[in-house]
């Protein structure tokens, strides 16, 4: 059977989803790359949650490389297996199309291993 001709970004329907992103985190992450936004994307939520307890560990969700958080601040991790909630920036969680979401761990000392999920949308109100 012959493959299937991809469609463009402009054709497909809005969408809303949940985007994850898992791995270690022995130590500081600046930067690394989380989602890319083909179209202007609303991020609705965002949760974390780590394997060891670290009071001092913090995750940000940015509008590009060293960019504007979608967060009002970020998320600190203080207990194990405890799923943290963000509060989101209503100014800042409009993501201009052509733009990476990135992710920041700071000040990590025990937590080993991280996933962050978030969810997103395609439809503007």
């Amino acid at each position: 059977m012959a493959g299937e001709t991809a469609l463009p970004i402009q054709e497909t329907p809005d969408f809303l989803q949940d985007i994850t992103w898992s791995g270690a985190i022995a130590e500081d992450i600046a930067d690394g790359y989380f989602y890319y936004c083909e179209r202007d994307t609303v991020v609705d939520a965002v949760h974390v949650i780590t394997d060891t307890a670290d009071n001092n560990a913090t995750v940000d969700v940015k509008k590009g490389a060293g960019g504007t958080s979608v967060l009002s601040s970020v998320i600190t991790t203080a207990a194990a297996d405890t799923t943290y909630s963000g509060t989101m920036s209503t100014s800042e969680n409009l993501v201009p199309a052509g733009t990476w979401l990135h992710l920041d761990f700071s000040n990590v000392d025990t937590a080993t291993g991280v996933v962050v999920q978030a969810r997103i949308r395609t439809t503007i109100r």
